[in-house]
């Protein structure tokens, strides 16, 4: 079977992709597959699903030797792998990783499952949020009650 990409070699990499039901396959040269950035997940699923950007790395910073406390993942580790070491790491790097995070996902504000370990603080600090926005408002009768679901969350 020839490359669906270049039509003239052969076809050496399969690539399929099942999603609500409906079943893509791609089959190209490994060429062609380098050329499309395929050898990561995330950049296969941006070539299937039709992403006109490849996958972000982070940018150079200035202090290069910047590594994990915990792990010592450095910089240059993770923009060759794309993969952190340690959840400490998300804070090591938390420069470099926000504007990456911010175009893979279009947000840097979590929408979704939330562990139920984690679930009060997450709550709390959404409702610290609020709290703050509603005495900025001067809307203290309603900061009150932030207030108090607040205090109701917190561990004793």
């Amino acid at each position: 079977m020839k490359c669906e990409s270049c039509h003239i070699k052969e076809a050496t990499v399969q690539v399929k992709q099942v999603a609500d039901g409906t079943v893509r396959e791609v089959f190209l040269c490994s060429e062609c597959a380098k050329i499309s950035g395929l050898q990561s997940p995330a950049a296969i699923v941006d070539f299937l699903f039709g992403a006109d950007q490849p996958m972000p790395v982070t940018k150079k910073s200035k202090n290069n030797n910047k590594r994990c406390p915990v792990c010592h993942l450095t910089q240059d580790d993770f923009n060759k792998t794309s993969r952190l070491g340690c959840e400490n790491c998300y804070e090591a790097f938390a420069d470099e990783l926000v504007p990456v995070i911010d175009e893979l996902h279009r947000s840097v504000k979590h929408i979704g499952k939330v562990p139920e370990r984690i679930s009060s603080r997450f709550q709390i600090a959404v409702l610290k949020e609020n709290l703050l926005e509603a005495v900025h408002r001067q809307a203290f009768e309603e900061a009150a009650k932030f207030r108090d679901q607040i205090k109701a969350l917190e561990p004793v």
